[in-house]
């Protein structure tokens, strides 16, 4: 955390929050951020989980934890295909607090995609203010994804 201090403190702020709160428990295998953000911090993480899980699935269990938490769901889509394997979708708005900072209301993205025998989860997120401006951006780089 002491070379994110230097970077952005309020970014450190952000990380510490978000790993002190859990929300990164899981098994996340990339994560990049806006390092420059004021407010709320447009990121990517993708995370693995050793097992296949349909789309259909993922997206009925995940849009339903996710309402639990707060969120809304703006749309979901099992049917998809990224890279050759089925994909499901889920687009939501979740109002947040972080301690220190105004409340915002987030919106994200999420593909799910069983590849082999594992599950992969992009997670694509920004404020509700900037999304409009990068969601062409975060459907071009889900499609770009990979396992090679």
């Amino acid at each position: 955390m002491d070379l994110w201090e230097g970077i952005n403190p309020r970014l450190a702020e952000y990380m510490d929050f978000l790993i002190q709160s859990g929300m990164y428990e899981q098994q996340i295998d990339f994560w990049a951020m806006d390092t420059e953000a004021t407010q709320f911090v447009t990121n990517v993480n993708i995370l693995s989980m050793p097992m296949p899980i349909s789309p259909a699935l993922y997206v009925s269990s995940a849009s339903g934890e996710m309402e639990r938490m707060g969120a809304t769901i703006i749309s979901t889509d099992d049917s998809l295909e990224i890279g050759g394997f089925s994909t499901g979708r889920i687009e939501y708005s979740m109002p947040m607090e972080i301690p220190g900072w105004d409340p915002i209301v987030a919106r994200g993205v999420q593909y799910a995609l069983s590849v082999g025998s594992n599950t992969y989860v992009l997670t694509f997120s920004t404020s509700e203010d900037q999304i409009s401006g990068m969601a062409s951006i975060f459907e071009m780089s889900a499609n770009s994804f990979r396992v090679y």
